[in-house]
């Protein structure tokens, strides 16, 4: 098809039709010749070329078009995870019989559509049914669903995703489902049926801690068909048993046990702390059943620096629970009324404040602080961030505080609230609450607080709270805030004496300590900034996932560092096996490998730039330890979100021909589309047709010449 466009309206045409026939007419009425043919000869050229003259006028472009028919396009993502292999077997069938199905239902669209095969567990590969392996990592629903967006030359009209919905990780696919330009119909592979089995489901612990010093962690066991079974745990170091426990599950399936442990290192270095579940008989997996973690154990001592702005028994109570803590170096200050601050042990304010980690503020800033202080204080905190605990009491001033909110986790509010005696309740499960549980709480003596005066940031999180009668709801007693590797914790009550004086044998022993000392250990647990770093992309890997390994270099003002030559080394544990490496290349101080093929075990690696004496070094792990075994069942709400937010269907694996019929009856109505290609030329800049312009006036010239009629 060939369309015309003007910059003028058609009618201009005739106008200059008749215009060139004009001017030609005027130019031959008087010439006589001898033939009339000729002269309408000469006269039809002129006029021609006249009129072509005027018509560049408009500037015309013709698009030139061409329509091509083309079948519907559907992608089919499959889920090679190792998760699909547990779902397959809830579904009574081997990989051979899944293969078959496969093949058949991609037939079948392949009559009336055109078919992308793809398969997905940590990235996204085409694939050869028979090739699908299951042993993919982790399910990562989201990066398939973006991979097909990101692929121009995909453009699929309908996408097919067939897995157990077990995604696992960071970044959810509810947010590009809802947005998807195209339906996402969804496949649920397995059973929601739990079968018999006892699963590790999280463990918790800083990873950063000092030796010789409680590390808290936290594991959490859930178990379906082993109703009032006894279970025994073992927690290993490395490979060294620390301690075996027996535990009683309880007699409701699907609850969820939490279980704490204080971890003391004897040396710094690197650990590979892991929770092992022995296995029971009958079991439908034993892969759920372990859980590791590194800490970064250190011997240096933390720095610690308290402010109180006046002498208090809560501030008594604090240097009481630190010095319980032989690894953290407290220094002590305190505000005159003046409002100017001292040190008991003359040292000065300033330099101390430069060289701690964390601050404690306790009953800080109060009327006679001078604003040079929070000044300094907010400096610190900000710019240099420095991890707070605050620790409020009758003295503060709001308004001061209230200056301060930006390294605070609460807003403070501006209604004026009674003094009550209130006790805490749980409000968040977290390992930092330290020996604290729904039952062991009501023992403890209720403290003095102002119910409804502060409220969490919506980047806090509520640890402990408190409810009242002169308040509709619920007001925080302990907040923590993590974020912009920015961290403070806050009690929002005072009179905590009352808790470090409590002697019960509901309560752990040393309970106070543990308390406080676990929240400053948390606050000091991120590493300084380093100028060099290399990690690994994850820290346990399955034996057939790839190793991504990136490393950064930064000059003393952190700059980047390119063309560097890093090399790489790759030791794993208790053997002489070693492997080197070289990263290089780097793009805006960010240099990258991938490796692959280790086998499982425990490694240790290390990266160095000679030339400007840097290193860095850690640790991964590679084994049957997975994210994949976690859960076991159907997640079939995930995946039906998934297709109902996309304007897509949701089947079980056993229904799949019934979407595909339905699929197939759509695409019969509206077989085929249309996809246009076209060009574009312009005449103003188009040498031919200039050309042929001139031929005319040439052939013109010539033939009025022969006859001498110029």
């Amino acid at each position: 098809m060939i369309n015309i466009l003007l910059s003028i309206p058609w009618g201009y045409l005739i106008l200059f039709l008749f215009l060139a026939i004009f001017i030609s007419f005027l130019s031959y009425k008087n010439e006589r010749l001898n033939s009339k043919l000729f002269w309408w000869i000469l006269f039809s050229v002129r006029t021609v070329a006249i009129f072509l003259l005027l018509f560049l006028l408009a500037q015309p472009v013709i698009i030139f078009s061409e329509y091509q028919t083309q079948k519907p396009s559907i992608a089919l993502l499959i889920d090679n995870s190792q998760s699909m292999d547990i779902a397959l077997s809830g579904s009574g069938q081997t990989k051979n019989e899944f293969s078959q199905n496969i093949y058949s239902a991609i037939e079948k669209l392949e009559e009336i559509n055109n078919c992308t095969v793809l398969s997905f567990s940590n990235n996204v590969s085409a694939v050869n049914i028979d090739s699908l392996s299951f042993n993919g990592g982790r399910t990562n629903i989201t990066e398939a669903l973006n991979y097909l967006n990101r692929q121009n030359n995909l453009s699929p009209q309908q996408i097919i995703l067939i897995s157990d919905g077990n995604h696992n990780a960071e970044q959810q696919p509810f947010h590009f489902a809802e947005n998807s330009p195209f339906p996402i119909h969804t496949i649920g592979v397995g059973s929601i049926k739990q079968k018999p089995d006892v699963v590790l489901q999280s463990l918790n612990a800083n990873s950063v801690g000092y030796s010789n010093v409680g590390i808290p962690v936290e594991f959490t066991t859930q178990s379906t068909g082993f109703e009032g079974k006894k279970i025994v745990v073992t927690i290993f170091e490395n490979e060294n048993i620390l301690e075996t426990n027996t535990f009683q599950l309880p007699n409701n399936s699907f609850e969820v046990i939490r279980n704490s442990y204080q971890y003391f290192p004897k040396s710094d270095g690197i650990k590979k702390l892991t929770v092992k579940i022995n296995p029971l008989a009958g079991e439908s997996t034993v892969k759920n059943n372990i859980l590791s973690r590194f800490i970064n154990v250190k011997k240096t001592k933390l720095r610690v620096l308290l402010l109180s702005g006046s002498p208090s028994p809560d501030v008594g109570a604090i240097i009481r629970a630190v010095s319980f803590d032989p690894n953290i170096e407290l220094d002590q200050f305190l505000q005159k009324p003046n409002g100017e601050i001292y040190s008991l042990s003359n040292k000065s304010f300033r330099t101390t404040l430069e060289e701690s980690e964390c601050l404690i503020l306790v009953g800080f800033p109060t009327s006679s602080t001078l604003r040079e202080n929070i000044n300094l204080i907010q400096g610190e905190i900000q710019n240099k961030n420095k991890s707070l605990l605050f620790i409020y009491s009758r003295n503060v001033n709001l308004a001061l505080l209230d200056e301060m909110k930006s390294s605070l986790p609460f807003n403070v509010s501006s209604v004026k609230v009674a003094e009550e005696m209130l006790s805490p309740q749980i409000a968040s499960d977290h390992f930092l609450l330290t020996g604290l549980t729904s039952q062991n709480i009501n023992y403890l003596p209720p403290l003095y607080t102002f119910p409804g005066l502060f409220q969490t940031k919506e980047e806090g999180t509520t640890l402990l709270q408190t409810s009242s009668s002169a308040t509709s709801g619920k007001s925080p007693f302990l907040i923590i805030k993590n974020i912009a590797n920015k961290k403070s914790v806050a009690f929002t009550s005072f009179g905590l004496w009352r808790w470090g004086l409590l002697n019960n044998d509901k309560i752990q022993k040393n309970f106070f300590n543990h308390l406080i000392v676990s929240k400053i250990r948390w606050l000091g647990s991120d590493e300084k900034e380093k100028k060099f770093r290399v990690n690994t992309d994850a820290l346990f890997f399955t034996q057939n996932e790839e190793i991504n390994f990136s490393a950064e270099a930064y000059t003393e003002t952190y700059q980047p560092i390119n063309d560097l030559r890093i090399d790489l080394s790759v030791k794993l544990l208790n053997s002489n096996q070693v492997s080197n490496y070289t990263l290089n290349n780097g793009k805006n101080g960010l240099y990258t490998t991938t490796l692959s093929s280790f086998q499982p075990g425990d490694y240790y690696f290390s990266a160095k730039v000679n030339k400007l004496n840097l290193s860095d070094e850690g640790r991964f792990s590679v084994g049957d330890e997975s994210p994949e075994f976690i859960n076991s069942t159907l997640n079939r709400s995930l995946l039906q979100q998934i297709s109902s937010s996309s304007g897509g269907l949701y089947f079980d694996y056993n229904n799949l021909n019934i979407l595909l019929d339905t699929l197939i009856k759509q695409s019969e109505k509206n077989e085929t589309h249309k996809t246009t290609y076209t060009s574009e030329f312009e005449f103003k800049s188009l040498a031919s047709f200039l050309i042929f312009i001139i031929l005319l006036l040439s052939i013109e010239w010539f033939l009025r010449k022969q006859y001498s009629i110029l």
